[in-house]
């Protein structure tokens, strides 16, 4: 599914990772795109710290959801 992405969204900000092979997680993406920007801010993706930062608020704003969250990216 990255692959399909890296098609048709340019990074325009951070550097991308080697593809990770056999890793379809969370943790792929993060190893690839991790911090990366696509189209000049359209879309972001998390680096591993800047998730667990969004995932600390995101649980602070949402008590009622009691699993954890992975916050992978934003816009």
């Amino acid at each position: 599914m990255l692959e399909n992405f890296s098609t048709h969204f340019a990074v325009t900000s951070g550097t991308p990772g080697a593809p990770a092979a056999g890793t379809g997680d969370v943790s792929g993406l993060f190893a690839r795109y991790g911090g990366c920007t696509f189209n000049g801010g359209l879309y972001r993706v998390h680096s591993e710290e800047t998730s667990k930062r969004a995932a600390v608020m995101l649980a602070e704003a949402y008590p009622e959801f009691r699993f954890p969250f992975v916050p992978f990216g934003f816009d």
